[in-house]
């Protein structure tokens, strides 16, 4: 995976395994910059954007209900 600083190759440090099929990845790239990834599996990922879709439909009638 590319830094997303300076787009030089990142190595992982180090794995946590979440919660409901889920993972958090620390990466180092070669110049020094650390940051996270996430990685979730297609089910989850799929009942997140369910999620997305019902909050935004939700506030799309209150911004119709409030005017």
């Amino acid at each position: 995976m590319k830094c997303p600083i300076c787009q030089s190759n990142s190595k992982v440090k180090d794995v946590r395994e979440k919660r409901r099929d889920s993972k958090t990845r620390k990466r180092v790239c070669e110049k020094g910059h650390s940051f996270l990834s996430y990685e979730v599996s297609e089910e989850r990922l799929a009942e997140l954007l369910d999620y997305e879709k019902a909050f935004f439909k939700m506030q799309e009638l209150l911004e119709k209900y409030d005017q």
